[in-house]
C-alpha cells in the first residue's frame, strides 16, 4: 500500500487505524498487518549485518517504523525451499515483487472488482 504524492500526510495512518477499528467493530480479535522484513532482532552478528543491509536497500526500516506505530505483536515467519540458491531466488523474487510492484499490471482480484460478462447485460 503505498500513498500520491498528492495524498495528505497521515492518509495511510488514518486508512489502517479505520480498518483495525472496524475489524475491532465488526468482532475481530486478531488482524494482520502482513510480513514485515528484516527487523535486525537476530542473534548472530552476521544475521544482523545482513538484515541490516537489506533494510536498508529495500525501504524496510520506514515499513518497520509504519507499523510499529500500530503497536503490533510480532511473530516471526520463516520461509523454506529445497535448496539454498532456491531460497535465496524464490525470497529475491518476493522481495522485488513488493518493492517495485509492476504498476502496469491492473488490479483487479478484489471480489468487488469483477466485471458482468455481455451475457448478463
Amino acid at each position: 500500500m503505498r500513498s500520491g504524492a498528492r495524498a495528505p500526510s497521515g492518509t495511510m495512518h488514518l486508512l489502517v487505524a479505520t480498518a483495525l477499528s472496524e475489524a475491532r467493530t465488526d468482532g475481530l480479535s486478531r488482524l494482520s498487518l502482513a510480513a514485515q522484513p528484516c527487523l535486525t532482532t537476530a542473534r548472530s552478528a552476521l544475521s544482523r549485518l545482513i538484515a541490516r543491509r537489506i533494510a536498508q536497500h529495500s525501504g524496510a526500516t520506514g515499513l518497520a517504523q509504519f507499523k510499529a506505530s500500530f503497536a503490533p505483536q510480532y511473530q516471526p515467519l520463516y520461509a523454506h525451499a529445497t535448496s539454498w540458491p532456491a531460497l535465496a531466488l524464490g525470497l529475491a523474487d518476493l522481495s522485488r515483487r513488493i518493492t517495485r510492484p509492476n504498476r502496469n499490471q491492473p488490479h483487479n482480484s478484489h471480489e468487488e472488482n469483477e466485471f458482468a460478462s455481455s451475457g448478463h447485460l
